[in-house]
């Protein structure tokens, strides 16, 4: 089974994580639905008219993305050695855990920003290691800052950056404006476009709400909210499996794993920042999720069971597509 092909870290059984992105979105593929995005960044703006007319391609640029971000979400997991055992597992759970909806099935700003993301996030962590330079904190500014100018949630991450400074190596005004440096230039960038232009909507849509609490009085459909508690399910499964073994991590193990945690919690900034309940958003969260369901599997000794969860969780992403592809 595909489960315990990846549970090694060999470059080449990520190749089958395409395969298995095609299949496990398959639905999304044949039965292409367009899809309008509330929230949305400028630059999605430019090409939010032709995805919307152009669903198929749409559903196979998200599906190659969905691709990219799990080889993206392995790799980071195994270059900074966050475990002893380095595993293709958190790439594997990824690719349901961001599949499971209409607005996930299509590539809209949420899934293209979160691509970004990743890249910011992995040259973030370098900061802990004994080659760091200067450019892995500026690349990490100029990606963040280019996911949050096509999905502007994704903006509320910068607040993560002294904290995560702090706990990796340490905080110093030096490596805080390194790493604003790169994301202020992005929207230095903007904001000259916008005076050239003379259209300051341009500069207004490029900045989230601040956070509030609207999202909380939005309706959510029935189907929204099973997705929501299969998140949750599976971020359960994680921290009962994580406090357990968070005792065998070494110092610098633990740093990473406490920094990368607190970015879970202040993700939470982002949803606050939404006027409106969308599961696009929970494409971020399905980072943490997966990476948990993965990381956790990997200790399980009987593989019958794992074997067993995952095949639950292709039955509950092909049941959650079917009733919206249908609705």
């Amino acid at each position: 089974m595909i489960v315990a092909l990846l549970r090694r870290p060999l470059w080449y059984y990520m190749l089958l994580l395409l395969p298995y992105a095609v299949l496990v979105r398959l639905q999304g593929l044949l039965f292409a639905v367009p899809v309008r995005y509330a929230i949305k960044g400028p630059l999605y703006e430019i090409v939010d008219a032709f995805l919307y007319k152009h669903p198929l391609f749409s559903a196979i640029f998200a599906t190659l993305l969905v691709f990219i971000q799990a080889v993206w979400l392995n790799k980071f997991f195994i270059v900074h050695r966050f475990t002893d055992r380095s595993t293709l597992l958190p790439g594997l759970f990824f690719i349901p855990l961001s599949s499971l909806t209409l607005e996930q099935l299509q590539a809209g700003p949420a899934a293209i920003g979160l691509t970004f993301v990743l890249y910011s996030l992995h040259h973030f962590f370098y900061i802990g290691e004994k080659f760091y330079t200067a450019r892995y904190l500026f690349n990490s500014g100029f990606a963040l800052a280019i996911a949050a100018l096509l999905y502007p949630p994704y903006f509320h991450l910068l607040w993560w950056v002294p904290l995560g400074l702090l706990l990796l190596r340490n905080l110093s005004m030096k490596l805080f404006f390194q790493w604003l440096g790169g994301f202020v230039v992005v929207y230095y960038l903007i904001g000259v476009v916008a005076v050239v232009l003379q259209n300051p909507d341009l500069w207004k849509s490029s900045l989230p709400d601040a956070p509030g609490l609207e999202v909380f009085y939005s309706p959510i459909r029935p189907t929204d909210s099973y997705v929501l508690l299969l998140y949750i399910a599976v971020m359960g499964i994680f921290l009962l499996s994580f406090r357990r073994r968070k005792l065998r991590m070494v110092y610098k193990q633990r740093k990473k794993w406490t920094a990368f945690w607190w970015l879970m919690a202040f993700a939470l900034l982002c949803f606050l920042s939404l006027s409106h309940f969308e599961t696009q958003f929970l494409l971020l969260l399905a980072v943490f999720t997966a990476t948990g369901l993965g990381l956790a599997t990997v200790q399980v000794k009987n593989w019958t069971v794992v074997e067993i969860l995952h095949l639950a969780l292709l039955g509950a992403v092909v049941y959650l597509q079917h009733i919206q592809l249908n609705a």
